[in-house]
């Protein structure tokens, strides 16, 4: 609906940046600042929920965190969070007091601070977050500002949300194994400082974060940059737990790679300079293709250039994460 909705809700006010739906975010210019706003849902059945090991602590960590993630593919600060909470009919305020902990937990992590929200009482648990975001240099980075002959950079491993899901279900593995799923579904690892140093230096040009997955994200920003891309899966960086799934399992490094996304990366592109990637990849970024001209977008695997992957999480397919991931990701001789 987001076509639709950038249709809808015309903005003609000078100060805002976008218009809605051409981001998750949105910002709005004060003077040499920017402020980000950005709002997200936790899923209505989590993994760590639907598997058994989460716990309220973890659902309020994982809400804050998400809203936190967009503010990062944007280039903004995190600053402020607030709070919304629909707790189930019939729990214990223990349940809403776990919550807030692990929500404050995540924000304290980054110097954040929970400034208010909302709760509720009803038939289900639902959870969403408001995030706030400065930016006092002018170094954002939108999905609707790439340009031909940029380098696209992620900001860190991905496929390690898949790859846990699957250990959990589908690999007979170790309990070292099994306990590093369970972290990864339950530990955000924010590129908090990632972020402020490529706004910082003013090196971002177009950019969002890839919760959702890989290829849904490199096709939304072609699509609103009206560009195209190439992407070499090589240079894509995963754990050393999802090559071992892909080693010793045979499953499928691309579906692994460009499933559901969920690691709280972003995407960034920059332009084409040596000095920029030198401090690009000293800061810890991962180089992995390049913006093109025509609005074809390309993965490279090997000698193989094919169509880039679009798959990724979507509300309207599946009942759960769990699934979608089960039905994304196959193993070599399936």
């Amino acid at each position: 609906m987001a076509d639709w909705l950038s249709q809808f809700l015309p903005i003609n006010d000078k100060n805002i940046v976008s218009k809605v739906g051409f981001d998750d975010c949105n910002t709005i210019r004060f003077g040499n600042k920017t402020i980000t706003f950005t709002t997200d849902f936790l899923n209505d059945n989590p993994i760590c929920i639907d598997l058994g090991f989460g716990s309220y602590f973890d659902l309020g960590r994982l809400t804050v965190a998400a809203s936190i993630s967009d503010l990062c593919g944007s280039g903004s600060t995190p600053k402020y969070v607030l709070v919304g909470a629909k707790m189930k009919r019939g729990l214990k305020t223990k349940s809403f007091k776990e919550f807030m902990k692990g929500a404050k937990y995540q924000c304290d992590m980054f110097n954040v601070f929970i400034i208010g929200g909302d709760t509720k009482i009803g038939k289900e648990n639902s959870f969403y977050s408001v995030g706030i975001g400065i930016n006092e240099c002018e170094g954002n980075f939108f999905k609707y500002s790439a340009s031909p002959g940029e380098i696209i950079w992620i900001s860190g491993e991905i496929g390690s949300i898949s790859s846990a899901i699957v250990f959990l279900t589908e690999a007979n593995v170790g309990n070292d194994l099994m306990e590093w799923a369970k972290k990864i579904l339950v530990d955000p690892k924010l590129p908090v400082e990632k972020s402020k140093f490529v706004s910082e230096n003013k090196f971002g040009r177009a950019g969002m974060d890839v919760s959702d997955g890989l290829g849904v994200s490199l096709h939304e920003l072609c699509k609103y940059s009206s560009v195209g891309c190439e992407v070499n899966l090589d240079k894509i960086p995963v754990s050393e737990k999802t090559k071992f799934l892909v080693n010793n399992f045979e499953f499928s490094l691309e579906d692994l790679i460009f499933s559901v996304g969920g690691e709280f990366q972003f995407i960034v592109t920059t332009k084409n300079n040596d000095i920029v990637s030198a401090k690009m990849r000293e800061a810890g970024f991962f180089e992995i293709g390049t913006i093109t001209k025509n609005n074809i977008k390309y993965l490279i695997a090997g000698e193989e250039k094919k169509v880039l992957p679009n798959f990724g999480h979507s509300d309207t397919k599946y009942d759960s994460i769990i699934d979608e991931v089960l039905n994304q990701t196959k193993r070599k001789n399936d």
